[in-house]
């Protein structure tokens, strides 16, 4: 039997830019883990509000980085600098199960080599909150869009971790080159919490996403347009789930064309400026 001495380490690696409204969430959560060998970082990029100040409350590392640098660089500086045999890369609106990360290490000692854990939309009370969450439980199991954020360190290592040249699709772009490598990837009965925050913000970030997007697409190609199709096969795997919430099905093909419409704008104005 091990003892917790001699668990592997796991290294949480956050990134983060003013992240103080849902930080304390997402670090109770990693608090309350039943795996406990935890190494937590938090690579911040000059927040000014309290995520500094949280950060030292919960007594985790903070890699401070420029104001300017992306996401991709930040944890691709933290898990450089990660001291566990696994890296799992988490946002700061994160909530995790209790035994999301125990579950992602026995995966792993079953010959698996990156893990899926999948989300599951933080529901405030309007019509299209609700259409958001079905959109997100009609993703589990779809491929083309869920990627592993769990990695041992040494497969994340040898994919040579994130491309920093892009800002959308990057763990997509990463879950590709893991999987082309021969790794196995699998997937979780636990899940995450996404508190991501109204649906007018989720469209926002598809307009910014849609202005970083040519990269990826410029990159992965017949993947990248695999993603995009306007039909999703999680909607087909999951049609028996939209059949017993019509109206919000509805509101969920809606709410997906003005995604795609704002993505399409992000990528518009890329090229006009």
């Amino acid at each position: 039997m091990k003892t917790p001495n001699s668990l592997p380490l796991v290294t949480i690696i956050i990134p983060t830019k003013n992240a103080g409204k849902t930080l304390t969430l997402c670090l109770q959560s990693l608090k309350k883990q039943t795996y406990e060998k935890l190494e937590i970082i938090v690579a911040d990029g000059g927040s000014t509000d309290n995520t500094i100040s949280i950060c030292k409350k919960f007594n985790v590392k903070i890699l401070t980085v420029k104001s300017h640098i992306e996401r991709t660089t930040k944890k691709n500086l933290a898990a450089s600098s990660a001291k566990g045999e696994y890296v799992y890369f988490i946002d700061a609106d994160f909530e995790l199960q209790s035994n999301v990360i125990e579950e992602c290490v026995n995966l792993c000692t079953k010959n698996y080599d990156a893990i899926i854990v999948p989300e599951k939309v933080y529901g405030y009370n309007s019509f299209w909150s609700r259409c958001r969450q079905l959109e997100v439980l009609c993703y589990n199991g779809d491929d083309l869009v869920e990627s592993p954020r769990f990695i041992k360190k040494h497969v994340f290592m040898d994919v040579k971790g994130f491309d920093e040249q892009l800002i959308f699709g990057e763990e997509n772009d990463l879950c590709y080159r893991i999987r082309n490598s021969g790794y196995r990837v699998g997937r979780t009965k636990s899940w995450l919490y996404h508190h991501e925050g109204p649906v007018s913000s989720v469209i926002l970030r598809k307009i910014y996403y849609g202005n970083t997007a040519f990269k990826y697409i410029k990159k992965q190609r017949f993947d990248a347009l695999a993603r995009f199709q306007p039909i999703r096969l999680g909607w087909i795997h999951h049609r028996k789930l939209l059949g017993r919430y019509p109206s919000y099905a509805v509101g969920l093909f809606v709410l997906k064309f003005i995604q795609y419409l704002a993505a399409f704008l992000g990528l518009l104005i890329k090229f006009i400026r």
